[in-house]
């Protein structure tokens, strides 16, 4: 576990990038940036956005969700802390992003709320951040563009496709399955029964990042 921190403590201080904001609308804090499905990206995925300033010192900007996911590029929309109240007069506190017609909140505890706009009373942003703009960075401790994505199995998987089909489809799109999980895996990736499977308490241990299948159909591009 220490390693694993370590890990991280690193990659929050280095000044290296995952990609580049390659357009953006700052005003409804909305980017595009040179990611996508090509490189196992997932919607929801969380980015540090920030601005290399001259001596290459960072300039935070907020941090952003990924809100689209496309073959070579994806979408992203700035994350803002706010208060959101309901019609029903219930209150969500965290950090905001606007998705649509819908609004999610992820609070302070790590709660997801998800409510539709027009359940919404108000939407307070308690302070504006940095705006997003052409030629930032982004960069996210785990993922890695580069590195080679490493699959597990945990349980039986549901959809269209069984284990052995998606092992196939997973090698097409330039991925490695593996039997068990180890401490340079991907991600566990998790269908029936997975609970009973132990890859998922070693996945769990390991602080690999775990993900349903649905999230893999996403992520290859592939129908459900």
């Amino acid at each position: 576990m220490f390693a694993i921190s370590t890990k991280r403590q690193l990659a929050r201080e280095s000044t290296s990038a995952d990609g580049m904001v390659i357009n953006s609308i700052p005003l409804e804090l909305t980017a595009w940036i040179d990611i996508g499905r090509k490189d196992a990206l997932l919607k929801g995925t969380i980015f540090e956005v920030f601005a290399m300033n001259k001596g290459g010192r960072k300039s935070p900007k907020g941090k952003a969700v990924v809100i689209e996911v496309h073959e070579d590029y994806s979408v992203i929309s700035l994350l803002r802390d706010g208060i959101v109240q309901l019609n029903d007069g219930t209150v969500a506190e965290g950090k905001v992003v606007e998705k649509g017609n819908v609004v999610e909140v992820t609070e302070r505890n790590g709660n997801k709320v998800m409510v539709s706009s027009d359940k919404v009373k108000r939407l307070d942003y308690m302070q504006d951040t940095g705006r997003i703009e052409k030629g930032d960075y982004v960069a996210n401790e785990v993922f890695d563009r580069e590195k080679s994505k490493t699959f597990v199995f945990g349980g039986k998987l549901r959809g269209r496709y069984t284990n052995e089909q998606m092992t196939h489809l997973i090698e097409e799109f330039g991925g490695e399955v593996n039997a068990d999980v180890q401490s340079e895996t991907t991600y566990l990736v998790v269908g029936a029964d997975y609970d009973k499977d132990p890859n998922f308490e070693k996945a769990k241990n390991l602080a690999v990042k775990i993900i349903r299948e649905a999230d893999l159909y996403e992520m290859l591009g592939i129908p459900r």
